[in-house]
């Protein structure tokens, strides 16, 4: 999978979004086998015209053409394994704010 970044669509043209993604990859959208959003904020800079841009995990049928820049890398999925420790002898008060004083 890849990670697109800066992916900027006007608010009018949202539902392009796989069009954009290919435009933005150099690729035709059929190429695109999945699309998911991982990022979406707006850019109000340059009124009237307001902005979506997005951050997209995007699998590709064909991945030989496809030339990374620093807005497209790979992605792998990391874990994150949270070990919590059951042995804690007493609470540590750091400071003495309302709730250290409390």
């Amino acid at each position: 999978m890849l990670r697109v970044r800066q992916v900027k669509i006007k608010v009018e043209e949202k539902d392009k979004l796989n069009i954009k993604v290919a435009n933005k990859l150099k690729i035709k959208d059929s190429n695109i086998k999945s699309l998911k959003i991982l990022k979406e904020s707006i850019d109000a800079r340059y009124k009237p015209e307001i902005y979506y841009v997005y951050e997209v995990l995007v699998d590709l049928n064909d991945y030989t053409y496809i030339k990374r820049n620093n807005d497209i890398e790979e992605y792998t999925e990391e874990k994150y394994e949270l070990k919590i420790n059951k042995k804690i002898d007493k609470p540590v008060i750091v400071g003495s704010g309302p709730a250290g004083l409390f």
